[in-house]
């Protein structure tokens, strides 16, 4: 059978090209950036270079003057104010005479390299709707982060000679352009590289251009840039600016899983969501990779399935008034949106502020809204992850955060990929900080299995500012990275892989995201960090958790999951039960260590005492950290005796080793000291929250230090003593609990703790 060719083909547009509405100056660096001539260290063409130390030492003067050039090449260019570039609306912007725009950035390129690993799509077309003069430059990157161009588009406003690349453009006009469904003779293509330019009045021309997806398995974007040409003469007439708008990347639909594509002839929606809800309701139906049998492929072909949202929430009705209205606005979503659930755990209800009953209205059948105890995000996740398999209409399930901020394309490009994965896989969104809201925090994360701490994919980082180093110069960026797990402040979970593995784990907060991930990657089922995915979510730079009760359920659920996971645990795991003792104790967080040894007692009580005390345990926690200095807090700093001193960070930086070392001879000095603040007259320190990291206790008697959300102060006194009995008593837990590591990993792993049944259980009492 001959190859269809771009105009037979149905397409589906998978990552619309969007612009913020508000916040404008926050963002816009996310969404388009200002053209600068590229720049590419030597670095990327070297991969040996990568794995020497930068001598910065050893530098001569020129040597010095030639990085510094490389570091601050067009430095600041990229976030200058885009003066001559117009957001006209959501989909439509407008470029003024001589503007250079670049739309290779965080949500406006096309992860192509991710569409080439998880899915079977082999071409993706790059539609838009264009008016005025100028180029529209379309672009590739390899894992490298070099890039070359794909096609050059000269854009003429000459009605009489409308051209692309000089070649004359097909003058009818399609039903309907942008879905690319039109009939074969609105379409003509122009060159070999399926390139199609259609007329459709009033100065207004589509193009739509397809390029092969291959050569990307490590790593790649496609992109475009458009520029509009300065007016030359003062006679000039015709299009001064260039307008673009309705711009997608689009896949075939012939490439969808197991699915063969139809004709026009089809079932209307309603009958094949009838189908489809009722072939889903029965757990046979679906197959183990995912997909859908074969009563359920007639009905998958004909419409897309829908998918619900699960948000849970405790005591921040605004948040989730506000994301739940965000939702109801988005129209393209919810044509894909069955239900979502809001599961509201707290005392101030949702449902009674000013402002639900509008959006309930608005949703109607689309909201879902749930009271019950408060039993924790895993507790309130795992009622939306039920109450979605139970419906049996919808194929995913979203979780999302009740206070974090979402980009609602977002939503749909998870929605549509997981549409195309070639198998189930969980999608995860990134995480930009709320307060920084161009700083990317992580995209998806790895476990350690040294640490059992999170920490970024292999090749990536914390933190990358894109108003800074946009994804166009940040070369780093361009390959693909594989993670385990995606935090849930948004991550998309196929319904069958819920039927297959169960709920979340009863752990209440902390780490259920992280195990659910490694779960769900044992049963084959990876979790996919995909760019151009992501919210606002506040950072956790000012969540000193080693400071609340919040640091119970972190070192309980940790070791849970590890010993779910990581079987023949052996000394490395006794260390790094002391390796955390010691560092609350260097930070003269008493409270913190007996949480933690709580926290190890209850791991060895096994998983009955986690069921039995899911929704009673805050309270003990809370109990427990009373009578120590570091929790009596005042928000009145002159209920505390004046500081000596303010304290001042005076230490040199340090190597990776040479803070290790530091680390290592600072918990040896303070199990020896005999240092004691408990009797200071007044603090010795005043130290900011933000200051308040081990290095900077070394030979402080006590501090006065301000809790992390800046409304109060605790003054923190040393206690060696306290600190030496903490220390005993911790290495006496971690040796029990090691010694019992395999039958307690046996208990864990053969309870019925994610299963519905257990769940509903839990929610019916």
């Amino acid at each position: 059978m001959a190859q269809a060719s771009s105009a037979q083909k149905q397409w589906d547009t998978v990552n619309r090209v969007v612009f913020p509405i508000d916040d404008r100056e926050s963002v816009m660096p996310l969404y388009a950036v200002r053209w600068t001539r590229p720049h590419v260290p030597e670095s990327v063409f070297d991969s040996v270079s990568q794995l020497q130390r930068a001598d910065v030492a050893s530098l001569n003067p020129i040597g010095f003057d030639k990085t510094m050039r490389e570091a601050t090449a067009d430095a600041g260019a990229a976030r200058d104010e885009l003066s001559d570039f117009m957001v006209l609306s959501r989909r439509s912007a407008l470029l003024k005479p001589g503007a250079h725009i670049s739309f290779c950035t965080y949500f406006n390129a096309f992860p192509a390299s991710y569409w080439q690993r998880w899915t079977s799509v082999r071409s993706v077309r790059l539609v838009m709707q264009v008016c005025g003069e100028g180029e529209i430059n379309v672009f590739k990157s390899t894992a490298r982060g070099l890039f070359s161009t794909v096609k050059t588009l000269e854009l003429h406003s000459d009605d009489d000679d409308n051209t692309v690349d000089g070649l004359q453009a097909d003058q009818s006009q399609s039903d309907n352009p942008y879905t690319g469904h039109s009939g074969h003779d609105a379409l003509r293509i122009v060159d070999s590289q399926a390139e199609v330019m259609t007329d459709l009045g009033n100065g207004w021309k589509q193009i739509a251009l397809e390029i092969p997806l291959s050569g990307l398995l490590d790593g790649g974007y496609f992109w475009f840039d458009a520029y509009c040409r300065p007016i030359m003469g003062s006679g000039r007439s015709g299009f001064p600016a260039l307008t673009i708008r309705n711009v997608g990347w689009q896949v075939p639909m012939a490439d969808l899983p197991r699915c063969e594509q139809k004709g026009q002839d089809g079932p209307d929606a309603q009958g094949a969501d009838s189908d489809f809800a009722q072939a889903t309701e029965d757990d046979e139906n679906s197959d183990r990779d995912g997909r859908y049998s074969a009563s359920v492929v007639f009905a998958y072909e004909a419409t897309h399935p829908s998918c619900s949202i699960a948000i849970t929430t405790f005591n921040r009705t605004p948040y989730c008034l506000r994301q739940l209205k965000a939702i109801a606005g988005e129209g393209e979503l919810r044509k894909r949106l069955d239900t979502v659930y809001c599961i509201d755990q707290g005392s101030d209800k949702v449902c009674e502020q000013d402002g639900f009953d509008e959006v309930s209205a608005d949703l109607g059948s689309q909201l879902t809204y749930i009271q019950q105890a408060n039993i924790g995000g895993s507790g309130g996740f795992s009622r939306g992850m039920l109450e979605s398999i139970d419906a049996g209409r919808s194929a995913y399930t979203i979780l999302l955060d009740d206070d974090a901020i979402m980009e609602p394309e977002s939503l749909l490009r998870s929605i549509q990929f997981e549409d195309y994965a070639k198998h189930p896989v969980l999608v995860g969104g990134g995480m930009f900080h709320l307060d920084d809201r161009t700083m990317l925090h992580v995209q998806g994360e790895r476990f350690d299995r040294g640490s059992l701490r999170p920490c970024p994919p292999a090749g990536a980082s914390y933190n990358h500012d894109f108003a800074v180093s946009p994804l166009r110069d940040s070369p780093e960026l361009h390959a693909r990275f594989d993670c385990d797990y995606s935090g849930w402040w948004m991550c998309l979970i196929p319904n069958s892989v819920i039927r297959e593995i169960g709920l979340s784990l009863p752990l209440f907060i902390k780490y259920d995201d992280v195990e659910y991930g490694l779960r769900a990657r044992e049963h084959g089922y990876p979790t996919v960090g995909l760019p151009g995915v992501a919210v606002w979510h506040q950072g956790w730079h000012d969540k000193d958790i080693s400071r609340t009760w919040e640091e119970y359920y972190a070192q309980r659920n940790r070791w849970i999951c590890a010993l779910l996971h990581f079987p023949n645990a052996g000394k490395r795991y006794v260390f790094r039960m002391m390796y955390e003792d010691a560092h609350l104790g260097v930070k003269l967080m008493y409270s913190g260590m007996k949480l933690h040894h709580m926290a190890l007692r209850d791991v060895m009580r096994g998983p009955d005492n986690l069921v039995d005390t899911l929704s009673t345990k805050l309270p003990d926690v809370r109990e427990a950290r009373e009578g120590f200095d570091d929790s009596r807090v005042s928000q009145d700093l002159e209920a505390f005796p004046a500081p000596v001193a303010v304290f001042e960070n005076l230490r040199p930086a340090l190597s990776g080793d040479e803070f290790a070392k530091a680390a290592a001879k600072e918990v040896v000095k303070a199990v020896f000291s005999r240092q004691d603040g408990t009797h200071d007259a007044a603090p010795q320190v005043a130290m900011k929250s933000k200051d308040a990291v081990w290095p900077s206790f070394d030979g402080v008697s006590s501090a006065l230090v301000t809790t992390s959300d800046g409304n109060g102060a605790a003054w923190l006194k040393r206690d060696s003593k306290l600190y030496r009995r903490n220390l005993r008593e911790c290495y006496r837990i971690a040796r029990s609990l090691v010694r019992r590591w395999d039958s307690l990993a046996d208990s864990y792993r053969s309870a019925d703790l994610s299963s519905p049944d257990f769940w509903r259980v839990i929610f019916s009492s």
